[in-house]
């Protein structure tokens, strides 16, 4: 199967929005509620949330469309990358401890914590990829089988119990007596095969989504998350997370129209864009290569600013988003030079 260039884009494009999102609740934490930062924010954090998504409907796109491959060979990798990154967390937390004067885990102790799932908060990805993985070989044998339309109806029941209910039942009164269905809806494990379905849907059936498709599909879900999301915490009288945290229509809207728009826009073709890619000296082969790592080593950065207090959120209110850009730049330089160093090393192709 020849390399699709446009999965490549979009890859780097979630990851960019992976960092975003993680250097911007770092600042946010920060702040007043309901504060002008505040809301810039969530406004910010909202128009990012689809990279996780995203990531899961390229797995789709790649992972289904493949003949013969063994999904256990990207499971021991998830495992030892997994082992790898949870140890690095710990130690680069050493100084720290010592910083705030707190006693050093043992090894016992820190072995203990872990077996208790106490693990680094993004590490969550490798658990559901590797379920996409597991579970790939039966959703592939069943979804080859079936009609375009038999494909539709199964993605429409996806959407009704992930993205659909999950906004009615987080709505006064049903969020009072229907806790434990939203519970059993919310947290569920099924969510990103159902993503990865979609992201094989529209790669299969491409000339139904267009470009202009993708844009509608984007402007209504960035638009109904940031609503969504500062409406519900007006009416709360507090910080509800609940729409970026979670499957939801405005999630899937957003996802949909980013995916969209990266598998139809023509990057290769765009001048400015690839002349800063050859003045850079960046290889979008090797970069999208990287996300993966970048992924899993970027938040030790984002810990180191925001423990020592260097976030964008430290500078007066008019400079704050060029601020967080640049934090993320660099956030994603750092990560990305963690990466190209691992790669000269034997262990690459266990832990990236």
């Amino acid at each position: 199967m020849n390399r699709n260039k446009n999965l490549d884009y979009l890859k780097i494009i979630a990851i960019f929005a992976v960092i975003m999102t993680h250097v911007d609740v770092a600042g946010l934490l920060k702040v007043e509620f309901f504060s002008k930062s505040w809301i810039m924010a969530v406004i910010i954090n909202n128009m990012c949330r689809f990279c996780v998504p995203v990531f899961f409907m390229i797995t789709g796109a790649i992972l289904y469309s493949k003949k013969d491959y063994n999904p256990l060979n990207n499971i021991k990798r998830f495992i030892t990358a997994f082992i790898f990154w949870e140890l690095v967390y710990r130690l680069t937390n050493i100084p720290y401890q010592h910083y705030l004067g707190l006693p050093v885990s043992t090894v016992g102790e820190v072995l203990k914590d872990i077996f208790k799932g106490n693990t680094k908060y993004h590490l969550y990805f490798i658990y559901i990829i590797s379920l996409i993985y597991i579970t790939s070989p039966i959703v592939k044998s069943i979804i080859h089988r079936l009609t375009k339309k038999e494909f539709e109806n199964i993605i429409i029941f996806w959407l009704i119990v992930n993205a659909v209910l999950p906004c009615i039942f987080w709505i006064y009164p049903f969020s009072l007596h229907y806790s434990n269905i939203r519970g059993l809806i919310w947290n569920n494990m099924y969510a990103p095969i159902g993503y990865a379905m979609i992201g094989y849907y529209i790669n299969r059936y491409k000339e139904q989504f267009n470009l202009e498709k993708g844009k509608k599909f984007l402007i209504r879900g960035w638009v109904g998350m940031v609503v969504f999301a500062i409406g519900l915490s007006y009416l709360k009288g507090e910080p509800v997370n609940v729409t970026i945290e979670s499957t939801n229509i405005f999630l899937l809207l957003e996802s949909m129209g980013v995916f969209i728009i990266g598998l139809n826009y023509k990057f290769e073709e765009n001048e400015k864009l690839q002349n800063l890619i050859n003045k850079c000296k960046i290889d979008i082969t090797k970069l999208s290569n990287n996300v993966f790592g970048i992924y899993l080593s970027h938040v030790i950065f984002v810990d180191c600013f925001d423990r020592y207090n260097y976030t964008y959120m430290s500078v007066m209110p008019i400079l704050k988003p060029l601020a967080l850009l640049l934090q993320v730049i660099m956030v994603f330089i750092l990560s990305n030079l963690i990466c190209k160093l691992i790669r000269k090393t034997s262990i690459a192709d266990y832990v990236l």
